[in-house]
């Protein structure tokens, strides 16, 4: 297993919410990470960070507070270069807002009233959509498609009413399919549901036949187990599986590995870990076995341990889980985080941020560099 090492970190002002994402960059030269947070005054502030290849650097290089937009809550992604906040207003309605390289506004577009928001993007081959996932005004799953232009322009697409749930989060995952006539991709979408189940959905976005629209996920649906909390599910390229963290009923760090399509052969969410009260999960790139013949998937789940610290833990997906884990002393409230560098043949080091809100109320990004085993750290 590679070794994950806690490189640069560096703080932002003090907040009550935060999220991050971090954007598409060249192969060569510093990553860069957007947060997301809600100011202890209730303002919407972002924050562009640029990240040294090898993570020994985070700085911050530009940052903007909108009093125009003041979030009960919010999550993060991009689409066409673009970060895009799908943020619940004072007023319960869903907004989806894009912003430029320097944070300006580029366009917005108002949804129906919700709560518990999550975003993703659709996929590769519909890479100007963004899907969210909501808890609806009578408690119903509502997904909504979003079309984001290259100059920023927000658009609503379609929109698709599920069962009754608590939360939900969701992530592009399987086969995507690209022609001349149109594309269409799949998402797994998690559902807790009022008692604690936790349930997997496979929905379809196409435009096959315009417009673009959801396809039911009718039969296809898995359970997974109990749950308290969930992070978003992660997929990795060329896989027909996806894998959920959650909180476990019993407050453990647990971990699903399990089919897209198939309700059969999935084991459903497995312990791995001690108590935890927070959780978040990005893909960490992929990283050579130990003898260098083969390469393997690396899932990256950040947790509040059961001491209230931040836990940063490497999985190797694909075989029995082995753990490369380093504790993050201080204490946290809240936990994101996000893939910034890595994954490429040519790659020393993969490197994840994670944002989180401090025991102080502080927000703190954090590098991790995940090094292969015989490669230098």
């Amino acid at each position: 297993m590679g070794a994950l090492h806690r490189a640069a970190s560096a703080t932002d002002q003090a907040v009550k919410s935060v999220a991050i994402v971090g954007l598409k960059d060249s192969d060569s030269g510093p990553g860069h990470a957007v947060t997301a947070s809600i100011t202890t005054e209730g303002d919407l502030r972002l924050v562009l960070w640029r990240v040294a290849r090898d993570g020994a650097s985070i700085t911050r290089e530009q940052a903007v507070v909108d009093g125009t937009r003041r979030p009960k809550e919010l999550a993060l992604s991009t689409a066409n270069g673009h970060a895009v906040v799908a943020a619940i207003g004072t007023d319960g309605h869903l907004e989806v807002t894009s912003w430029g390289p320097a944070l300006t506004t580029l366009g917005s577009a108002r949804g129906a009233v919700g709560s518990r928001v999550a975003i993703a993007p659709v996929g590769s081959t519909l890479p100007d959509h963004l899907v969210t996932a909501m808890r609806d005004s009578v408690g119903h799953l509502r997904l909504d498609l979003w079309s984001v232009a290259h100059d920023g322009r927000v658009s609503h697409v379609d929109r698709a009413r599920g069962k009754e749930i608590e939360e939900a989060k969701l992530a592009a995952t399987g086969f995507a399919e690209s022609t001349p006539k149109g594309g269409a991709a799949t998402l797994t979408v998690l559902e807790r549901l009022s008692g604690g189940d936790l349930v997997a959905e496979t929905w379809d976005v196409t435009s096959f036949e315009p417009p673009f629209q959801f396809v039911p996920p009718s039969a296809r649906s898995m359970f997974l187990g109990r749950a308290k909390r969930i992070a978003a599910p992660v997929s990795f390229s060329f896989r027909t599986s996806f894998v959920a963290a959650a909180e476990n009923k019993d407050g453990e760090l647990a971990i699903a590995v399990a089919p897209i399509d198939s309700v059969e052969s999935t084991r459903g969410l497995q312990a791995v870990g001690d108590q935890i009260s927070r959780v978040a999960a990005c893909v960490g790139g992929e990283l050579p076995d130990p003898s260098g013949h083969s390469r393997s998937d690396v899932l990256i789940t950040a947790v509040r341990d059961h001491r209230g610290d931040l836990e940063v833990i490497a999985w190797r997906i694909g075989q029995v889980p082995v753990r490369d884990s380093e504790l993050d002393g201080g204490g946290v409230l809240e936990v994101d985080v996000a893939s910034v560098i890595g994954g490429g043949e040519k790659d020393e080091h993969n490197v994840v941020v994670t944002a989180v809100r401090t025991a102080d109320d502080e927000l703190k990004v954090t590098a991790w560099r995940l090094s292969s085993p015989h490669r230098g750290t």
